[in-house]
């Protein structure tokens, strides 16, 4: 959405908005995997291996 945003304006302050909401996202998915890590153990691990964080 943020890219969209800042492909129809492309200004500094789009491009400001898509950067912090893309490391707010990063941020948000590293907690969820600690907290993952701690309810799944082992098994989030091997899911882990398997699979790539993001796309």
């Amino acid at each position: 959405m943020f890219s969209g945003l800042y492909l129809m304006y492309p200004n500094f302050l789009t491009l400001i908005i898509l950067v912090l909401n893309v490391l707010a996202i990063h941020l948000l998915i590293l907690q969820e995997e600690k907290h993952l890590r701690l309810v799944f153990g082992q098994e989030y691990d091997d899911y882990c291996r398997k699979t790539p964080r993001y796309i």
